[in-house]
């Protein structure tokens, strides 16, 4: 049996979104699904998730906003996305996962489920918050001006935490709960599984 169709499409500013993006396609491959994963930066014409059995749509965030590919996709397709003829899936890398998980949540997936109709308990949507990367190398992909308003950030927070959120301060700092990312990938293949539409 070929399994089940899966379109993953994300946005994302420096890499740590891919990563997970392609870390949770491999996982769904594995339960032997059929995969195709696509930056929505690159693809500016993604396709309908008609043509999907799941779909997930993914996005970094940067000053509390999804990346605009991502969020276009949402609005362009939130009536197949929402119609729950598929597993559709959401998540987000952002350092406010780290800190603040519920508010995370609450500020970047649940109005997405809004947007599309699909109540957060329906056995058709998963979604999650995951930590992101503070990558203060020289070799960082984060611009000069962006590196600094994260590391004023990273410093608020560690203030704000009592000490509890540490960082390297010229290190990569990876936030992103690999365990919970698997386990979310696992979920999705379930669901796919179990979905008979």
């Amino acid at each position: 049996m070929a399994g089940k169709k899966v379109f993953i499409g994300y946005g994302t500013r420096y890499g740590a979104t891919e990563e997970v993006a392609n870390r949770i396609a491999e996982i769904i491959r594995n339960a032997n699904n059929q995969v195709q994963v696509e930056n929505l930066k690159k693809n500016k014409n993604p396709p309908s998730p008609q043509d999907f059995d799941g779909v997930i749509i993914a996005s970094g965030i940067r000053c509390s906003e999804w990346t605009k590919e991502s969020n276009n996709y949402i609005n362009k397709y939130k009536k197949q996305l929402g119609d729950q003829k598929r597993i559709f899936g959401l998540f987000v890398c952002s350092i406010l996962a780290v800190t603040n998980y519920k508010e995370a949540v609450n500020n970047f997936l649940r109005p997405n489920l809004v947007k599309v109709g699909i109540p957060d308990d329906s056995n058709h949507i998963i979604y999650d918050a995951f930590g992101g990367v503070m990558d203060f190398t020289k070799t960082s992909k984060i611009g000069l001006f962006d590196k600094k308003g994260l590391q004023v950030w990273a410093k608020e927070l560690k203030n704000e935490s009592e000490g509890s959120f540490t960082y390297e301060e010229d290190g990569k700092n990876d936030f992103r709960n690999w365990e919970k990312i698997r386990e979310y990938a696992e979920n999705f293949s379930k669901m796919l599984t179990e979905n008979s539409n």
